[in-house]
């Protein structure tokens, strides 16, 4: 199943990076239905296990937890899922920030429970800091991770937020 998904999910991309003529498309396969939506710059993948959206917008409701203050989102890199029977949900966004690592981690230090694992990484010019927060059964859990790009002098910000029922 996963293969036939990153194959639909290419045709989907395909298609979009393609330019379609017509602002949306919809495809129906076997394992179920890709809307994409050239305008949106948005790709939707419905099928028995449920949807995934790419390229969607997400905001500080939908992660559950602060965005840095000033963090630009990088375009068309967010993603949701749901399963079809409610088991999981994630919601992924990347921002970035000219504030230094070590800014953006004292900012998530202080608004994440202390439960939350912080682990350090440093080599010559990269920095990288992630958060671990797992979530209990019907709670969500969190991953931030942070980590300096030496070309652009930025700070890049990937959030991936997550619950599941059944405790994994």
């Amino acid at each position: 199943m996963i293969k036939k998904g990153i194959c639909s999910f290419m045709l989907a991309a395909s298609l979009l990076a393609a330019g379609c003529s017509r602002n949306t498309a919809v495809i129906n396969t076997p394992e179920g239905t890709i809307h994409v939506n050239k305008g949106k710059q948005q790709v939707t993948i419905t099928g028995k296990q449920g949807t995934m959206t790419l390229g969607t917008k997400i905001g500080e409701k939908d992660l559950g937890i602060p965005i840095y203050p000033g963090a630009v989102e990088k375009g068309g890199e967010n993603a949701t899922s749901n399963t079809a029977k409610g088991a999981s949900s994630f919601t992924m966004a990347d921002f970035t920030t000219p504030d230094s690592v070590k800014k953006v981690a004292a900012f998530y230090k202080s608004k994440l429970p202390t439960a939350a694992k912080m682990t350090q990484i440093s080599t010559p010019g990269m920095q990288m800091v992630t958060f671990d927060l797992k979530g209990e059964k019907g709670s969500k859990g969190v991953h931030i991770q942070l980590m300096s790009d030496p070309k652009t002098k930025k700070t890049q910000i990937m959030i991936m937020t997550g619950t599941s029922t059944n405790g994994h």
